[in-house]
């Protein structure tokens, strides 16, 4: 069985502008996120034995859409992401890819 090693998470902080990135307690990172850059909201998080590895791919996809705040965890933020759903489509499809089954968990607070 397949442990499981982090997980991947999108925050928003208005309709445009997204950090997607890896944490082993994401609720844990949204307060620092919050506390030190600007106040986000959860969109989803996803538990996976390859966290590092989707992350990279989708910073790679979006990184014409890159932008940088200033604070602490600043980094791996995106803007003007229309398309919301596919980002989750793109993160299922690279988890079916690598073998992996996958829980999705959608919070919204």
């Amino acid at each position: 069985m397949n442990k499981l090693i982090g997980f991947i998470y999108l925050f928003t902080a208005d309709p445009f502008l997204f950090k997607i990135g890896v944490s082993n307690n994401p609720l844990r990172r949204k307060k620092e996120v919050s506390k030190g850059v600007i106040p986000v909201k959860i969109l989803f998080i996803i538990p996976t034995i390859v966290p590092y590895k989707i992350e990279k791919f989708l910073h790679y996809m979006f990184k014409y859409s890159r932008t940088r705040l200033h604070g602490n965890g600043g980094t791996e933020f995106f803007k003007d992401i229309i398309y919301l759903q596919q980002i989750g489509a793109i993160i299922i499809m690279f988890a079916i890819f690598m073998g992996q089954a996958l829980s999705m968990y959608f919070l919204f607070n």
